[in-house]
C-alpha cells in the first residue's frame, strides 16, 4: 500500500458527543536518548532539549501555515519543501521525553520524519563543531551581558530512538486535571502503537529509527530504498541520516554535510568511549551515518560520492582507535 491508497478512517461519535477519529496509519514512538542521565547531572540543560525540539516543530508548523508546499510555482522546490515539512504529520502528541507521532501517508512521512529527527540534532551543530571545551563538547557557557557573568551550563544533543509500525489505531480524547482544573487532551491506542512502542526498547542501540514489517509493506519502491533489514533480525532500519541528506544536498555539499556530521559523531564517540553504557549508541549513530553515505554513493555513483566514502574512512581513522571502522562497516 502507498500514499496514493486512501487510508481508511473514519470518526466515531462517542458517548460524550465527541468524535473519536479511528484510522490506519503509521505510529511513531520517539524516546529521546540519554535524558535520564542528563537531567541527574543538569536538569535545566535537559529542559533546553525539549525546548530544542519544540522550537524546530513550530518553526515547521509556521512553515506549514505560511509556505505550504502546494504554493511553491517551482515543482522541485514544492516536492522539496513537503519533504522536509511536517504538512503529513497529523497527530503529534508529547509526554515528557518521548513523542507519539501518527501519519496517514507513509511514505511521505518516511522522509519528514527524516528530516525532523536531523534538524533536531543539527540544531545545534555550531556549538559541537566548535566547542569550548574538546573533552566535553557538551559544555557551555551563556553570558550575562549586563552583568557580564557566565553561566557554566550543558549543550546536549536532541537524538531520539524510534519505533516505527502501522496498522488500525484510534486517536480520542482524554480527560486530564492540569493545575487543578479539568482539560481535555489527545490520547491514541491500538496495535501500531504497542508495537512502535516494543520496538523501540527492542534493545537496539543508538538514534536508529527501528520498522517492522506491518510499516514496510506500506511503502513504495523509492521509499524503500533507505530501508535495510537489520542483520540477524526481523525487523528493518531506516538510514534517515542519508535519506534526508540525499533529499536535501547534492554535490559538494552533499559531501561537506556527511564530513562535518562525522566530525561531530566522531567527537561524541570520544567523549563517551570509557563510558561502557554510553558508548554503543555512539558506535551505532557513526555506523548510522557510514552506512547512509554508502546507500547515497550507490544511489548517486559519481566522483563526489566515490569520494565521500575514502574521506569519511579518513576521517575515522584520525579520530578513533584502530579497527573502530571496521567494526561500524560491517
Amino acid at each position: 500500500m502507498t500514499d496514493n491508497a486512501c487510508a481508511k478512517e473514519q470518526r466515531i461519535p462517542g458517548v460524550d458527543g465527541v468524535h473519536y477519529h479511528k484510522m490506519e496509519a503509521a505510529v511513531a514512538f520517539l524516546d529521546l536518548l540519554g535524558f535520564k542521565q542528563y537531567v541527574s547531572s543538569d536538569q535545566d540543560a535537559a529542559y533546553h532539549l525539549l525546548e530544542d525540539y519544540k522550537e524546530i516543530l513550530i518553526s515547521k508548523l509556521s512553515d506549514k501555515k505560511n509556505h505550504p508546499s502546494s504554493t511553491y510555482d517551482n515543482k522541485e522546490l514544492g516536492q522539496y519543501a513537503k519533504k522536509v515539512s511536517i504538512e503529513d504529520f497529523n497527530y503529534f502528541l508529547p509526554f515528557s521525553d518521548s513523542i507519539i507521532i501518527v501519519s496517514k501517508s507513509p511514505d511521505a512521512f518516511l522522509n519528514q520524519l527524516s528530516a525532523f529527527l536531523y534538524d533536531c540534532f543539527y540544531f545545534k551543530k555550531n556549538a559541537y563543531a566548535n566547542p569550548i571545551n574538546n573533552e566535553n563538547i557538551t559544555k557551555s557557557e551563556i553570558i550575562n551581558i549586563p552583568s557580564r557573568s557566565i553561566t557554566k551550563t550543558h549543550c546536549y544533543p536532541v537524538l531520539f530512538r524510534v519505533g516505527l509500525s502501522y496498522g488500525e489505531c484510534m486517536a480520542f480524547p482524554a480527560a486530564t486535571i492540569i493545575d487543578d482544573n479539568y482539560r481535555t487532551h489527545c490520547n491514541l491506542f491500538g496495535h501500531p502503537y504497542i508495537k512502535a512502542v516494543a520496538l523501540e526498547q527492542s534493545g537496539e542501540k543508538g538514534p536508529r529509527v527501528i520498522c517492522d514489517d506491518a510499516f514496510c509493506n506500506t511503502l513504495s519502491p523509492q521509499s524503500k530504498a533507505f530501508v535495510q533489514q537489520i542483520s540477524g533480525s526481523q525487523y528493518y532500519e531506516l538510514l534517515w541520516v542519508g535519506l534526508h541528506i540525499y533529499d536535501s544536498t547534492s554535490g559538494e555539499d552533499m559531501k561537506n554535510t556527511f564530513l562535518q556530521l562525522v566530525d561531530i559523531a566522531c567527537k561524541f564517540w570520544n567523549m563517551y568511549a570509557k563510558d561502557a553504557k554510553t558508548e554503543p549508541h555512539y558506535r551505532q549513530f557513526l555506523r548510522l551515518i557510514y552506512h547512509s553515505a554508502r546507500k547515497v554513493d550507490c544511489l548517486t555513483n559519481n566522483d563526489i560520492s566515490n569520494q565521500l566514502l575514502t574521506q569519511i574512512e579518513q576521517v575515522c581513522k584520525a579520530n578513533i582507535v584502530d579497527g573502530f571502522l571496521e567494526s561500524i562497516a560491517k
